[in-house]
């Protein structure tokens, strides 16, 4: 049975890649909403992305949604450069937590899970934040940061699970493949 992957996401679709993991590519749009509490959320948006790719894709389908919590608010992906910088001067020096959701099944069922992972930034100088900004790698990320990316040299620490900041929870994928009643092992080179 083949396993989709659904994602915009090169840096999960190169981790997956980098541990041997064979499977297909995938993308669906959906509509991501933040909603108040970061569980519900990335609940909301891979579960959602989940039913439109089960839709189209005939196998075990994976669907994930990354996003970041911090001082009670959940972060999506910045719209611009400005809402990109706002963001990251809240971070620039804080610890902030990033949620990932992963969901695995197909048109039948389907199950989730999720990690999280604390991540604390330096002060980050403004000349540094220009700097980075001047870089666009801001898009498409939530809060604005690619942690193996440019914003690495923001990084103070992680505590936890380091996979769950670039957006896919390893052990817990593996744990809800096992749960849908696939062993992973097979899908490894």
């Amino acid at each position: 049975m083949e396993i989709y992957i659904v994602t915009k996401s090169e840096a999960r679709k190169n981790l997956l890649k980098n541990i041997g993991f064979r499977f297909r590519t995938a993308e669906v749009d959906f509509d991501e909403k933040i909603l108040n509490d970061p569980v519900k959320t990335i609940k909301y948006n891979s579960l959602g992305k989940h039913g439109e790719a089960s839709k189209i894709y005939d196998g075990i389908v994976v669907t994930f949604d990354t996003v970041i919590y911090h001082r009670d608010t959940v972060i999506g992906k910045p719209r611009n450069r400005d809402e990109a910088r706002n963001i990251l001067i809240k971070l620039s020096g804080e610890t902030h937590k990033v949620y990932t959701g992963v969901v695995v099944g197909d048109r039948r069922k389907r199950y989730f899970g999720y990690g999280e992972t604390e991540v604390k930034f330096i002060d980050i100088p403004k000349d540094l934040l220009e700097w980075y900004l001047d870089r666009e790698e801001y898009w498409r990320y939530a809060a604005g940061y690619r942690i193996q990316g440019y914003a690495s040299i923001f990084i103070e620490y992680v505590k936890g699970d380091f996979f769950n900041v670039i957006g896919v929870p390893i052990q817990i994928l593996f744990n809800l493949l096992n749960r849908y009643g696939v062993n992973p092992l097979k899908y490894l080179d």
